[in-house]
């Protein structure tokens, strides 16, 4: 049987130009590394919109029939009809490039559906090159890299990686299983579909209707594996078989849709598993974004002091906004790079987790594990050194949730030695936000001392010592 053409092919010469166009347009997506391309008809023209790592942005307009062609061209490609109007269609397609002296495979995912306005389509490009990504390749600070080797090192248990489309989750997990994959492991994959091509390891498509990820897990279950990656866990059969597999001697790696990484835990205990079971094999959760990357092959960024709303931001975040600068924001970028919050569950959380803890419960234990900065304080650390731009920093992270390191540990200290417990820090943090909030900034000694304070009064006020003419009154002693 003969090889499908590289690229898209012109009938007639009156479809060169446009065609021609048409692989230009994936060559450069690929080459930019943009991952999604929407193709939205319009009612004299259509408009090409690309996401990137900071959301949907117009690419470029394209003329009616020009734009009809390219939809055409890419369901012909995908063994679409094209005389279809109602039905929403699912296909597959290969390109292959020459870029840098090398052979660039890049599989485009096709959805295909119709608006009121007409055709919409989407198209996800996966360069099969991210299929041989290494773990050091990355871009992750040293110390996660090193944490997450560690955790894979476990004979068994659960990983999760949380993130909304287009995050990175797949190129992170299947670095995870490059650095698995040794020849040693039985390593299989069940994934909707399919993305990347691995040598070395058994892949397996679903579709959610004939072929559930529950039916195959538990297929996969009889295949002697030792690592088993689940695309997604989306609903309550799918997670209790994950649990059942960690806990029968498996390493699972899967994604789930939260805002954070503790909000994975909740997101796993709505789907109703149980909390002691969870607990036994979850090793570690990560939130994962992507920041636009700073081009420093044009030069290196003016870097500047902050706007007050952007310091106020930045404090509201546990980062230290003194004395700080950030890149200019007129200066290019070009690529992107990973931005995670890593929370590890040790005999600690493991324990609080068992006992039905949530994320607000998780929060104060978070705080003080060293590695763990939420998203917004891990990526500070590159705007700083001037590889990323804070406005694009906002836009993936939300402000609040976090402790500045010096403050870590001087509450980790009071917690160890008892002065305080651990639902004591969460609180003095949450204070100290809320106190930010206001414009008031105390350093975490005052906070506590502040605490004290209150607890006293509201002691007070409880055994009678105490009693205000109005309740208004007393609120505001309290607060």
């Amino acid at each position: 049987m003969s090889r499908e053409p590289d690229k898209f092919i012109a009938s007639r010469s009156a479809e060169y130009e446009f065609v021609n166009n048409l692989n230009n347009l994936f060559f450069d997506l690929m080459k930019s590394g943009i991952a999604d391309l929407h193709m939205i008809e319009k009612e004299d023209h259509w408009e090409l919109r690309v996401r990137t790592p900071v959301g949907l942005e117009k690419y470029k307009e394209i003329g009616k029939q020009e734009g009809t062609l390219y939809s055409d061209k890419i369901k012909a490609r995908c063994n679409i009809s094209t005389s279809e109007r109602i039905k929403p269609a699912d296909g597959r397609l290969r390109l292959r490039f020459n870029l840098d002296s090398e052979v660039h495979k890049l599989d485009v995912r096709v959805n295909i559906s119709f608006s009121v306005r007409g055709e919409y389509i989407v198209c996800r490009l996966l360069d099969q090159k991210n299929a041989s990504v290494k773990l050091e390749s990355l871009g992750l600070p040293e110390h996660y890299a090193q944490t997450i080797k560690h955790l894979m090192s476990e004979p068994n248990g659960l990983f999760l990686i949380s993130g909304p489309t287009g995050s990175g989750k797949t190129t992170t997990l299947y670095a995870i299983l490059n650095l698995l994959n040794d020849g040693t492991n039985n390593i299989l994959t069940i994934e909707n579909p399919v993305e990347y091509m691995v040598e070395g390891i058994q892949q397996f498509n679903v579709d959610g209707r004939n072929l559930t990820f529950e039916q195959q897990l538990r297929a996969a279950m009889r295949q002697d594996p030792d690592v088993i990656l689940i695309g997604e866990i989306r609903d309550k059969e799918t997670a209790n078989v994950a649990i059942q597999a960690a806990l029968t001697g498996h390493l699972v790696l899967s994604t789930v849709h939260s805002n954070s990484a503790l909000a994975t835990v909740d997101r796993m205990l709505d789907f109703g598993v149980d909390p002691a079971s969870l607990a036994l094999v979850l090793n570690g959760v990560v939130a994962q974004r992507l920041l636009p990357k700073i081009d420093t092959s044009v030069g290196i960024p003016e870097m500047i002091e902050p706007t007050e709303i952007e310091s106020l931001w930045l404090d509201l975040c546990g980062v230290a906004s003194e004395n700080i600068k950030i890149p200019n924001p007129e200066h290019p970028t070009k690529g992107k790079q990973p931005v995670m919050e890593l929370f590890i569950f040790g005999e600690k959380e493991k324990l609080a987790l068992a006992k039905g803890a949530r994320e607000k419960d998780l929060q104060p234990l978070a705080i003080m594990q060293p590695w763990y900065d939420t998203l917004a304080q891990s990526g500070s650390r590159l705007v700083f050194n001037g590889m990323a731009h804070l406005s694009h920093l906002k836009k993936i992270a939300s402000g609040g949730g976090g402790a500045d390191k010096q403050h870590k540990r001087i509450l980790s200290r009071l917690v160890e030695s008892g002065e305080i417990t651990m639902s004591e820090a969460h609180r003095a943090v949450e204070m100290q936000t809320e106190l930010k909030l206001k414009g008031v900034n105390k350093p975490i000694s005052d906070v506590l001392a502040l605490m004290r304070e209150q607890d006293t009064i509201a002691k007070m006020v409880a055994s009678g010592f105490f009693v205000f003419e109005d309740q208004a009154a007393s609120e505001d002693i309290l607060n």
